[in-house]
Order: structure tokens, then C-alpha cells, then sequence
């Protein structure tokens, strides 16, 4: 990874200067900001501390111009501009110095078109929730500030954890009123289901990280299983139903915290990651919390304790052979105990012609 400002760029007119993530990481650590920061479930005591900073700091983004890389309009049109308008207007209305950065990263969100490369749906939103809390801890001036996460995997907790709900005004920067009704009243999102839920961890069984001639490949089927099925259970078409609107509710960044814990809890199962430079070299450009040019790659963005954070808990999960159980990870004391692995439900076979195929119309 490496570290550009676009700011000197400008003033200078000379060639970018690069520095290493190594040389940022050090720099970060001697400026004591060193230790693992934890994600909590957002329905713990914990968790309820952190949702009253992220309500904190939706405010306090808010109030920043579209320009600004720390305002929540840069951030949501990061993910993708709303369909109501266009990248190029929304990029017009900007300063000139501000353009070319809002250029590249505006509707940079991958796997969201058939063209782009499904393997980078997980490493995408882990490096844009890496930065968006970056940026959290920074309008907020709170270095400890983590998002929480949906556990979704819970059938107790598919209702929005309440602070999303009330009060159901403007004044509460969680709610949102473009989701279903339903929804918005606190049943839970897959509640015309029956107790055939699509909020399943059947993900997790896959054995392989990317598609095969017959499986989906864990990435491919958390993004076209739960979590999309968790977008359009959720949102209407100008909320979490749809992609370019989707980023503009709270709870998309709960959901994705959610998706990347999953992530890592079939990591510690004793899966592996795919290897190929093809997917370890894949570059993303976000803004970091001084609203800097930032060059990251998917193989800096692998090891979650590196990047300084990590979950109270992890998954219920089929442990590989060889590998540490997940409730052998070690979690702060005041974490909820991990949930132990559970039984195997087989590898889940790809329904027939999805490999390649686009995404569904909403997501």
C-alpha cells in the first residue's frame, strides 16, 4: 500500500510522492495509535457505546461539503453516485482541485457489474470500511472508535438493532426512511420467510474462496446470498434495496462489517485465501483521514490484526484439519465468548449458471 498526497501534487505540479504502508504503519504506532481496535456486536453493551459515536459521526460528516473526502457524501458516492444524477454532474459541482481525486474514487465499488471481478468483493469493502473508520475516528477526534457489525448468522438479531429505529425522525442520524415499513417498525428484515430464512451461514461451508466449475466459492456466495439478500429484505429503491443509493443508509456499514467478520471467521477455519498476484496485486484508491490520494493492493488488506482491529467474536464454524478452532482465538475480556464450530452442512453446490452471471437488478 502506499500513501499519496494529491495536496502536494497540486501545489507543486510535480510527480507524486509515494510513501510506503509499512513507513505510514510505523508512523501510526510512535504516534500511539498501536493496538488492535475491537469490533463489537452491535447488540452488546459495547456495541451500543460504539452505535452512539457512529450516530456521532454521521452528523459530524454530514456537515462537511461534498467535496470533502471526510464528508458522508464522499463516502457514500464512493461506493456509487445515486441514480438520480450522474458521476460527471455530481463531479462538476465540484472545486477544480477536488475533481480529479472524487473522479477516480466515485462508483469505485467492485463486483457490482459483471465486467469487474467478483474474487474483490470482500477485500473492497474490507479496505473501504478500513478507511470510513479512519475517517469516523478522525471527525469524531476518538481514536478507539470501531464500527459495530449485524451479526446476521444469529436468527435472534435480523431485526435493526433499535438505535436504528427510534427515534424514527431525521434527528436520529441511523434511521433512515427509505426501508421496507416493515422493517422500520423492528420486525425482523426476513420476516415474510416462514423459517426459511436466506440469512444463512451456508457461505461458510464452502471450501474454496473463489468460484469452481461447481461451487460458488465463499466470496461469490456471501455477496449473492446473504448480503444481498440482506440489501433488498432491508431498503427500498432509494435505500439499501439498490446500489447507488445503498451506502447512504447506516446499516449498510453494520452489514458489512458483518460480511467482512464472516470473512475472517472462514480464515481462522483453516480455508485459505486465493494466491495468484493477479488477485493479490489488485489496486483500489480510496482517501485517507487527511483526505490524501491512497494506492492499496488486496495483500494489504489480509491480515485484519496488522490493520489494527479485530471481533469479540467470530462465527460458528467447520474447522478444517490442522486448524485452531475459532474459539480458540484470543478476544479482549470483555468480548462475548465465541460461539462454538458448528456441524457441517456440505458444500454447497453453484446453481446452475451463475458463474459470471450479473448480479441481480437491485445488487
Amino acid at each position: 500500500m502506499v500513501w499519496v498526497s494529491r495536496r502536494g501534487v497540486l501545489a507543486t505540479g510535480a510527480a507524486l510522492a509515494v510513501v510506503p504502508f509499512s513507513l505510514w504503519h510505523s508512523r501510526a504506532f510512535a504516534a500511539g495509535h498501536s493496538g488492535a481496535r475491537t469490533r463489537f456486536d452491535a447488540e452488546s453493551t459495547e456495541g451500543t457505546v460504539m452505535l452512539g459515536k457512529f450516530a456521532h459521526a454521521i452528523e459530524l460528516m454530514r456537515a462537511r461539503p461534498t467535496e470533502d473526502p471526510l464528508s458522508w457524501k464522499f463516502q457514500w458516492y464512493t461506493h456509487w453516485v445515486p441514480d438520480n444524477t450522474t458521476k460527471d454532474a455530481e463531479v462538476a459541482r465540484l472545486p477544480a482541485q477536488q475533481q480529479p481525486l472524487a473522479r477516480e474514487l466515485w462508483n469505485s465499488c467492485r463486483a457490482h457489474d459483471p465486467s469487474m471481478d467478483e474474487r474483490l468483493f470482500l477485500p473492497w469493502h474490507r479496505a473501504y470500511l478500513f478507511f470510513f473508520e479512519h475517517i469516523a475516528r478522525k471527525v469524531l477526534g476518538d481514536e478507539n472508535f470501531a464500527l459495530p457489525y449485524w451479526d446476521l448468522t444469529d436468527p435472534g438479531k435480523r431485526a435493526l438493532p433499535k438505535p436504528f429505529l427510534q427515534p424514527a425522525a431525521v434527528s436520529n442520524a441511523l434511521y433512515s426512511p427509505e426501508r421496507k415499513p416493515e422493517v422500520n417498525a423492528g420486525r425482523p428484515i426476513d420476516f415474510q420467510h416462514n423459517g426459511h430464512s436466506p440469512l444463512t451461514a451456508d457461505a461458510l461451508d464452502q471450501d474454496s474462496y473463489a468460484a469452481t466449475d461447481v461451487t460458488q466459492g465463499l466470496c461469490m456466495a456471501l455477496d449473492k446470498g446473504v448480503h444481498a439478500s440482506v440489501h433488498v429484505l432491508t431498503g427500498n429503491n432509494r435505500g439499501m434495496g439498490a446500489v447507488p443509493w445503498a451506502a447512504n443508509d447506516p446499516i449498510f456499514w453494520l452489514l458489512h462489517s458483518d460480511m467482512d467478520r464472516l470473512w475472517e471467521s472462514w480464515v481462522r477455519s483453516g480455508r485459505a485465501n486465493p494466491t495468484g498476484n493477479d488477485w493479490l496485486d489488485a489496486e483500489f484508491v480510496f482517501a485517507d483521514e487527511d483526505g490524501r490520494r491512497v494506492v492499496a493492493h488486496v495483500r494489504d488488506f489480509l491480515d485484519i490484526e496488522e490493520l489494527g482491529y479485530r471481533y469479540d467474536r467470530l462465527a460458528p464454524m467447520v474447522v478444517m484439519a490442522g486448524a485452531a478452532a475459532p474459539e480458540a482465538v484470543e478476544a479482549p475480556e470483555t468480548a462475548a465468548a465465541p460461539s462454538p464450530p458448528r456441524a457441517r452442512g456440505g458444500n454447497r453446490a453453484m446453481p446452475p449458471g451463475a458463474v459470471g452471471a450479473a448480479p441481480p437488478p437491485a445488487l
